[in-house]
C-alpha cells in the first residue's frame, strides 16, 4: 500500500476513532476493527498484497481463530481505548496505540501494522515495544530481523525511497472502492478458473 494512502488514513482513523470497540481476524490475513461509531475497518496483511479497505456489507468469518495471537488481539485490544495512531518512523508502518483497565492495572499495548513487503506483519507489543505476539514470528534463520515473543523489535532497515506525495479526495470512499475492485479481481480469477475447466473438459 502507498505510503501517501496509509498517511491519510492514519489521518483519517485519528479524527474519527477513539475506542477500539472490536478486533478479531476474520480470515487467515485479515483483521477485522470496530471502532467507535460502528466505524469498521478492515487490514489485509497478505505479503505481496497488503491493503486496508472498508465493505458496506460485513464480511463474515471463515472459521474461529483462537491461535495465541488472536488471544492476546482481542484481550489487549478489545473495549480498549486509543491514545494514539500514528504512522512509525515515517514508514509504511502503522502504530495503534491503546489503554485497556484489567482488573489490577492500566495496560498499555501497541498493535504495529508493517505494510512494507518482505516484513508484512501485525505484531502486537507492549509499551516498551516487547513483542506480546505476532501474526507471522520469525527466526534469526530466516531474516536478519527476528519477530519472537519476549523480544525487544528492531527496527525496519528504512528505505532510501522519496514518498510520493498524492492524495485522494476522499480518503473514506476510497477505502470503499479498494473492496470493489478487489472483489472484482476474485471474480475475474475466479471466471479464468472456471473457463480453463470447461475447456480442458471440451478437449477430452
Amino acid at each position: 500500500m502507498k505510503h501517501f494512502l496509509l498517511k491519510q488514513i492514519v489521518q483519517y482513523l485519528s479524527n474519527n476513532a477513539q475506542n477500539v470497540k472490536f478486533i478479531k481476524r476474520i480470515d487467515n490475513n485479515i483483521i477485522i476493527i470496530e471502532f467507535n461509531n460502528k466505524n469498521v475497518i478492515y487490514i489485509d496483511i497478505s505479503k505481496g498484497n497488503s491493503t486496508i479497505f472498508k465493505c458496506k456489507n460485513s464480511l463474515s468469518s471463515k472459521k474461529d481463530f483462537n491461535a495465541p495471537f488472536d488471544v492476546a488481539l482481542q484481550k489487549r485490544f478489545n473495549n480498549s481505548k486509543i491514545e494514539n495512531i500514528e504512522l512509525y518512523n515515517n514508514d509504511k508502518i502503522i502504530n495503534i496505540r491503546v489503554n485497556s483497565s484489567s482488573s489490577y492495572k492500566k495496560l498499555t499495548t501497541i498493535l504495529q501494522l508493517e505494510f512494507t513487503g518482505k516484513h508484512t506483519n501485525a505484531i502486537i507489543l507492549d509499551e516498551n515495544r516487547v513483542i506480546i505476539e505476532a501474526l507471522r514470528h520469525v527466526d534469526e534463520f530466516s531474516s536478519s530481523r527476528v519477530v519472537k515473543v519476549g523480544i525487544k523489535l528492531d527496527e525496519i532497515p528504512k528505505q532510501s525511497f522519496i514518498p510520493k506525495i498524492d492524495e485522494v479526495s476522499n480518503i473514506e470512499e476510497y477505502l470503499y472502492e479498494i473492496y470493489e475492485e478487489k472483489e472484482k479481481q476474485n471474480l475475474e480469477n475466479i471466471k479464468k478458473q472456471k473457463i480453463s475447466q470447461i475447456d480442458k473438459k471440451a478437449k477430452k
